[in-house]
């Protein structure tokens, strides 16, 4: 005669309490990971911007008409590189 085999409520029971736990835990690993990558295209814009600004103050020094920053006090210097990042503001970067 065969032998019958079953699972109890409470092995059952048990059994979801262990998914539930699994899967809440997967989906708030997925929530910070989304998180993260948000934040890391921010950073990644922000460096963009960055290299927009230095190849501009790269190229205004190596124009023959400009002299760089010769010359200039450091305030000058600073609203320069301002003006430079109010001008590439919100503008992609192209290599």
């Amino acid at each position: 005669m065969a032998e019958y085999k079953y699972v109890t409520l409470k092995e059952l029971e048990a059994e979801k309490l262990v998914l539930k736990t699994d899967f809440d835990t997967l989906k708030s690993n997925i929530l910070k990971l989304e998180s993260d990558i948000a934040q890391m295209k921010n950073n990644l814009s922000a460096v963009s911007g960055a290299v927009q600004v230095i190849d501009r103050l790269i190229q205004k020094a190596n124009n023959e008409k400009d002299e760089g920053f010769r010359g200039m006090s450091k305030s000058e210097i600073d609203n320069m590189i301002k003006s430079e990042k109010k001008k590439t503001k919100g503008k992609k970067w192209k290599p």
